[in-house]
């Protein structure tokens, strides 16, 4: 959620500007036709009469472009540098004390050529040369003409690097993009059929990539001839040399191992293997220790000593990596399982997935569905997998982070296990819950509770789902004659099970009855007076049910409350409100959190609880909405509520469904304030208290709905202390809520802060 430029775009943008305001060579807009040149020459016309016995400057140790002749703005004597590594921070393998490294003073996106000066081939009659980057094979490539050629029409003929095969174009076959990249790797060109000719180099740059992860542009060095024999075995040994270096070893055993030999990462990168992207690059720099702490006293509840993250590798870095392959086996009548613990993850971008060893298909996902701000914000959660269907098969697991910017862009995993009986799982479970209610970080605790008893499904059938009620009924509601939805009900229940998640219950009314006749339920339908027996259906995963009885009891005389049912949340769950649109986790959406993020920052919520958005979903994308019970205005007429977030809106409804008002976060603030100091106007998830004056409809039943919107940015909502009557006239203006805010003054020292409430206005 930070604002936070990062340096890259503040290169990007400076290099931008700078080319933008006559500070640097303008890239040109298309590809040039056959034959022709990109118009923006940077340098003088090749030299006719002169030819060199050499190629002149082919390892840029003049420190520019002496030798060579740029068009458009690829190419820039700012890229030729000293530097041992390039922008991914790789050895590049240079030769001497300088090389060419494309985006190093220019853009990856700028386009052009460089030519050498004509030479005469010499020696062997090859060149060799070192190249890296040039991902494109279509866009970036080198070719060879004879320095006659005045329109570079036609390539010369090639092979390379000991093949039979023939080529016009050199391009970098090498590119792997995990394992090499921007690595300078020795070629051979065999060019023997020009012995004593005078040709040219041309390299040309139209790949338009936007970014250094693109590797859209050409790294080059050690340009020359071959001088003999002798010389040429020693090349082509240095390039098989270097590509065994990088090479990624093998990891699969054959037969696979019907056990992981380093699920839990504490023989380092040992049997995984980065497949894509760049955030698993460097295996090895993603180890953490897992007795560590984050935000200074925090726990990641790995196993062992190490797990894996690629917060190391930058939020920013996206990529994949896969373990070895496994057969999977019986592990007892039928069954086998896998389990692992993941962290972080606060996107559906950032996964483990379990994969097909022959073909690669993806066969089933993991997120992180329990994510959670700051309770779950790090630390590992035990998920399953049920594998009985891949019996026999070998298959492998990947670990996926496709996320760059949201909070929490990163992955945490730990502890993958595989083949494991029912009854290992089951027992695990238990003791996962079990270690929940006694978890020492107290601010995880209850999120681990709610996570291990309803927030994840566990790939076990065990007992059909179970209605918490204390009675008859597993609803019980009285109302006056009118309007009604029927999924009332179902948004009032209050259902468990063993091993589904309570959001993957599936609930349904099977049918409605007054006084023994069938009662059509679909859509809103008119209630008179009388009583309705409503039968209602849980399902869990497996398809078991259960069936409940709810009563609807209709009167003219009822009474209606003033005040809606845990306006303030302080149950600690969302009893009194109903899931109306969109998907939350209704098990975590109420937070005890007093403050947010490792600043500590204050979210003003009254008593001990509040609903929380980033505990409800870790989509910050999504939208979803509650409503409350009815309640019959009086009093004063007002109604006050707490908000935060920019995604924040409370409306209020007639009994009818008419809407009566809309409010919205009007005081958030996260533009020009000093983070993260509310005294200085920082609102962000820091709720503030709105009054709004309702007065005209006094005696009308009503509910109010909480939601969150679209928004572009801050795509949360907060909520608490929802006040429906007020005995007398409020003055917004003479009212406030007092904050302690721990680290506005530096240094560890706090001071109280001052709210004031204000008016809410459409």
């Amino acid at each position: 959620m930070k604002k936070k430029m990062s340096t890259l775009f503040l290169g990007l943008a400076s290099a931008a500007l700078l080319a933008s305001c006559g500070g640097g060579e303008t890239p040109t807009s298309s590809a040039p036709a056959a034959g022709s040149e990109p118009s923006g020459e940077t340098s003088s016309s090749i030299p006719s009469g002169t030819i060199n016995d050499d190629i002149v400057n082919g390892g840029f140790e003049t420190g520019d472009l002496t030798g060579w002749h740029a068009t458009g703005t690829a190419f820039s004597e700012g890229d030729v540098t000293n530097a041992s590594s390039y922008k991914d921070g790789v050895s590049i393998g240079k030769e001497g004390t300088y090389s060419f490294a494309g985006g190093s003073d220019s853009l990856p996106s700028f386009i052009g050529t460089l030519t050498s000066d004509p030479f005469e081939l010499g020696g062997l009659g090859m060149l060799t040369l070192k190249m890296g980057a040039m991902a494109d094979k279509e866009t970036t490539y080198i070719e060879f003409f004879l320095a006659s050629d005045a329109t570079y029409g036609t390539p010369l003929t090639f092979k390379k690097n000991g093949g039979a095969g023939e080529f016009t174009r050199l391009t970098n076959d090498d590119y792997d993009g995990i394992g090499i990249t921007s690595h300078l790797i020795r070629n051979v060109i065999d060019l023997r059929a020009y012995l004593g000719e005078n040709i040219v180099v041309r390299v040309t740059d139209q790949a338009r990539g936007s970014n250094y992860d693109d590797y859209s542009f050409v790294n080059l060095d050690d340009i020359r001839t071959v001088k003999d024999t002798q010389d040429m075995n020693d090349l082509l040994s240095e390039r098989e040399d270097q590509l065994a270096l990088l090479a990624q070893e093998p990891i699969d055993s054959d037969p696979p191992v019907v056990e992981l030999r380093n699920g839990g990462f504490e023989s380092g990168a040992d049997y995984w293997l980065s497949t894509s992207g760049t955030a698993f690059r460097n295996l090895e720099s993603l180890l953490e220790d897992s007795g560590g702490k984050y935000w200074t006293d925090r726990d990641y509840f790995g196993e062992g000593s190490k797990f894996v993250t690629t917060l190391a590798a930058g939020e920013e870095a996206v990529g994949a990596m896969r373990s070895e392959k496994f057969t999977v086996t019986d592990a007892g009548d039928g069954h086998s399982y896998a389990s692992f613990l993941m962290g972080a993850a606060k996107t559906e971008q950032c996964y483990v997935a379990v994969n097909d060893g022959d073909t690669g298909a993806e066969l089933m996902r993991q997120t992180n569905v329990v994510f959670s701000d700051p309770a779950l914000a790090q630390g590992m959660v035990r998920y399953y997998f049920d594998l009985s269907d891949h019996i026999g098969d070998t298959l492998y697991f990947t670990v996926v982070d496709n996320a760059v910017t949201g909070g929490f862009a990163f992955i945490q995993v730990d502890d993958f296990n595989v083949n494991l009986s029912e009854g290992e799982v089951a027992s695990e479970v238990s003791s996962n819950r079990a270690w929940a209610e006694t978890c020492p970080d107290e601010t995880a605790r209850q999120a681990y509770v709610d996570a291990y008893g309803g927030g994840i499904s566990v790939p076990l059938a065990g007992e059909a789902p179970t209605f918490e009620t204390d009675g008859e009924y597993v609803y019980e509601e009285t109302r006056k004659p009118g309007s009604y939805d029927f999924g009332t009900v179902l948004r009032s229940l209050k259902v468990s099970d063993d091993y589904t998640a309570t959001e993957e219950i599936e609930l349904e009314i099977a049918s409605v009855k007054k006084d023994g006749a069938d009662v059509a339920h679909e859509g809103t339908v008119e209630l008179s007076e009388g009583t309705y027996l409503v039968e209602v259906l849980a399902a869990d995963a497996y398809g078991q049910k259960t069936a409940g009885k709810a009563r609807i009891t209709v009167d003219a005389n009822a009474s209606i409350r003033n005040q809606i049912v845990n306006g303030d949340f302080e149950t600690g769950d969302l009893t009194g409100w109903s899931l109306v649109q969109g998907n939350i986790n209704l098990e975590t959406a109420v937070s005890s959190a007093a403050t947010w993020w490792a600043e500590q920052v204050p979210y003003n919520q009254g008593g001990n609880y509040h609903f929380d958005g980033w505990s409800a979903t870790s989509d910050e994308g999504a939208t979803y909405t509650l409503r409350s019970s009815e309640f019959q205005l009086g009093g004063s007429g007002q109604i006050s509520f707490k908000m935060g977030g920019k995604a924040a809106r409370v409306s209020v409804y007639s009994a009818s469904g008419t809407l009566i008002a809309s409010y919205t976060n009007v005081g958030f603030n996260d533009g020009g304030v000093a983070y993260p100091c509310v005294a200085n106007g920082s609102y962000l998830a820091t709720m503030i208290t709105y009054v709004a004056d309702l007065s005209s409809h006094i005696g009308e039943t009503m509910y109010i709905e909480i939601a969150d919107t679209a928004v572009n940015g801050w795509a949360v909502a907060f909520f608490d202390d929802v006040v429906t009557h007020y005995d007398s006239w409020v003055d917004y203006a003479t009212r406030k809520d007092t904050v302690t805010e721990v680290n506005a003054m530096g240094g560890g020292e706090s001071r109280q802060t001052d709210i004031p409430w204000r008016e809410a206005r459409q």
